[in-house]
């Protein structure tokens, strides 16, 4: 009586490939898997479903990776100004309180104004709000006070680039 034994399939062959990536790590997983190929592991189907034994054994008992950190979600955003993808928004309260929301500052042939800046919540997630002197560097590169969006004439809120009565308050 013979037996005819069937290649390994696709299917085995990808599960495995995946599996020695899980156990062995990315950088060494080729090295890994050649090996599997030319000793004929994965010749036909018994084999390879050995091997696949022997891989989720061996991924079982291998110690979890640390989860990843969870992404800061929109509602852990601080109020504050925020600069990104070159725009400067800023992070205010809600009237009724209960979750903040973002303006964008938008420049204006006389300085700038604030706009609601929809969905952009999500993009500040995880950004640190800006310094003091990093709201004055773009006050004074832009010409206008960053609080308020008022054309800065005075060479003082100039030089400081944000306006004086928003300076107390920044």
């Amino acid at each position: 009586m013979t037996t005819t034994t069937s290649p390994a399939t696709a299917k085995q062959v990808a599960f495995v490939q995946a599996l020695v990536q899980r156990v062995y790590g990315a950088d060494n997983a080729p090295e890994h898997f050649l090996v599997l190929e030319e000793t004929g592991a994965l010749d036909s189907t018994k084999s390879a479903s050995k091997v696949i034994d022997g891989l989720l054994a061996l991924a079982k008992a291998a110690p979890k990776a640390a989860a990843p950190a969870p992404k800061a979600s929109p509602s852990t955003v601080a109020t504050g100004f925020y600069a990104l993808d070159g725009n400067i928004y800023r992070v205010v309260p809600a009237r009724h309180g209960s979750h903040n929301y973002a303006k964008v500052l938008v420049p204006t042939g006389s300085g700038a104004r604030w706009e609601y800046a929809k969905g952009a919540m999500s993009r500040l997630a995880g950004l640190a709000p800006m310094t003091a002197a990093e709201a004055a560097a773009y006050g004074k590169s832009h010409g206008y006070c960053m609080v308020c969006g008022k054309l800065l004439t005075d060479p003082e809120s100039i030089a400081r680039g944000i306006g004086p009565v928003c300076a107390k308050g920044f």
